[in-house]
């Protein structure tokens, strides 16, 4: 008999969204049917006639629909960026997709404490948290460390960038780090004791020079960042004032899903899509069922 885990149930919020984290999902061996139960409306997948619900607790290594969701999301980031540029994932889109946000706040937490998301502050913006998996960002520290060789930065200095990975990643999940944490984290090996390397603020300005801190408005601290994000911050400060500037010229700010996505924003490149499930999750706007489709209305500006 099939084993199907009972899952947090997502709101559609689009077919494809949930359809390639489903596959997603059946990749990494989730039984099928863990994305079910949809809105009136829109098909939902069906379980198995066999199936027979168990506890989560029996499911281990599988990933929770909040990790799913991620996935499809950074999946589904807009093409044509530089390879530089990181495919982040809004808070606020992951909201758009898994309908329960007390659900998404505590996996959220676990895979963050169990560093297999990065957390991001995007400064400028008051409600921009962003993830980034863990693999993800490595793979940016490792090109940056390419960069830097072939720049000729002094290999004393450019040991920063791998003691970074391997000493202050591991233990420190939160989005921000005081200057003395970082120097003690730095200095610490795998085992936590002290380490022969000495560390200067040579190696701290290294780490701010090439993007992965950033300092903090609070002395004596640094962010945790992300190189490169500076477009996409731009693109969701404007795409968010055109979306949104589009719809509130109609007589009533409403328009159908179909509708919206023909039309093209001219100040963002991340995409309709990609605004629209930003401000549905940030509650700008919300989503109504009709006889001839999904229909989206403002509710405030964000």
């Amino acid at each position: 008999m099939a084993r199907v885990p009972k899952r947090r149930r997502l709101a559609r919020i689009y077919d494809d969204d949930i359809q390639a984290a489903s596959q997603l999902a059946e990749e990494s061996n989730v039984p099928e049917g863990a994305f079910s139960d949809a809105p009136a409306g829109l098909p939902a997948t069906e379980l198995p006639q066999n199936a027979e619900e168990v506890d989560e607790d029996d499911l281990g290594e599988l990933p929770n629909d909040t990790l799913a969701a991620v996935l499809a999301l950074r999946a589904q980031f807009p093409s044509g960026w530089s390879r530089d540029v990181p495919a982040l994932v809004l808070k606020s889109q992951i909201y758009s997709i898994v309908k329960d946000r007390t659900i998404v706040d505590r996996q959220l937490d676990e895979l963050r404490l169990q560093n297999k998301l990065r957390l991001f502050k995007l400064l400028t913006l008051q409600d921009g948290y962003a993830y980034l998996p863990i693999d993800d960002y490595r793979g940016i520290i490792s090109r940056i460390t390419q960069l830097q060789q072939e720049k000729g930065t002094a290999g004393n200095v450019l040991a920063v960038l791998q003691w970074y990975q391997q000493r202050v990643l591991p233990s420190c999940t939160g989005i921000d780090i005081s200057h003395t944490d970082l120097i003690w984290h730095l200095t610490r090996d795998n085992r936590g004791s002290e380490a022969c390397e000495r560390v200067t603020e040579a190696h701290v300005s290294l780490l701010l020079h090439v993007g992965l801190l950033t300092r903090h408005s609070v002395p004596d601290r640094f962010l945790f960042a992300v190189p490169n994000a500076g477009p996409i911050v731009k693109g969701i400060i404007v795409g968010r004032k055109e979306l949104l500037g589009m719809l509130m010229r109609r007589r009533h700010p409403e328009m159908f899903v179909k509708e919206l996505e023909k039309k093209k924003l001219n100040s963002s490149p991340l995409g309709m899509r990609w605004h629209i499930r930003d401000l549905l999750g940030s509650g700008a706007l919300m989503q109504m069922q009709t006889t001839v489709g999904p229909l989206l209305r403002v509710v405030k500006k964000p």
